[in-house]
């Protein structure tokens, strides 16, 4: 799976706080940072649609971006 902006995802994590069917692991994937913009001009994330992103922003504005998407796989 990649970030918002294509970009490959910078750490996984097994996450227990939720539950997937028997026979699967659950996980939790993180990116962190900024869409480069399509000119490469650095934009931040809070200024670039992302509705239809599966992706959540979870920390203030004013931070380096932080995302998360759950996501069970096969043990």
């Amino acid at each position: 799976m990649n970030a918002p902006n294509g970009e490959s995802i910078y750490s996984v994590l097994q996450d227990t706080s939720y539950f997937c069917r028997p026979g699967y692991e659950n996980f939790k994937q993180f990116y962190i940072g900024y869409y480069s913009g399509i000119d490469g001009g650095g934009v931040a994330v809070q200024r670039v649609g992302t509705s239809n992103s599966q992706w959540e922003r979870v920390i203030p504005d004013t931070m380096s971006e932080l995302r998360f998407n759950f996501f069970c796989k096969k043990d």
